[in-house]
């Protein structure tokens, strides 16, 4: 947040603002304060600021993210940042590489993502795009 000059974590997109948390105090405020960070590099993790908590570097034009050889409980925390991303930068459709293995992933990341309030139009990927290897799904527009 620019006013503030501290990290945080978009939970929410509400429009022209965003609600917002930073460490345990969650705020809403104009998209317009909001600046990104800049990236370590893709797929390098960075320690947050004032926790242990290690979070994977999100790049600007990242429309694809590879989960594989992860359980649900750490992808889900990825995926989630991911999107928040991803709404904010109006990046539609996303593309989610799980790989098949057990298939519990893939499974798992599926139910989260219909659940998701700002997902829509959720499907395995076709063959040429990695089958069931891979999630392909759409975000709903922005309203207001």
């Amino acid at each position: 947040m620019v006013s503030w000059d501290q990290d945080g974590t978009v939970l929410e997109d509400l429009g022209n603002d965003a609600l917002v948390q930073i460490g345990a105090m969650r705020m809403t405020v104009p998209k317009t304060e909001l600046r990104r960070r800049p990236s370590t590099g893709s797929g390098q993790a960075r320690k947050a600021e004032g926790g242990g908590a290690t979070l994977e570097a999100a790049t600007s034009a990242q429309t694809e993210l590879d989960v594989r050889g992860k359980r649900f409980i750490e992808a889900e925390p990825l995926v989630e940042r991911w999107i928040d991303d991803a709404i904010l930068l109006g990046h539609s459709p996303l593309r989610l590489i799980h790989g098949k293995g057990t298939g519990l992933l893939g499974k798992g990341l599926q139910e989260y993502l219909k659940a998701h309030p700002f997902v829509q139009r959720v499907r395995y990927g076709n063959a040429d795009e990695g089958g069931g290897g891979v999630t392909i799904f759409e975000l709903r527009e922005p309203t207001g």
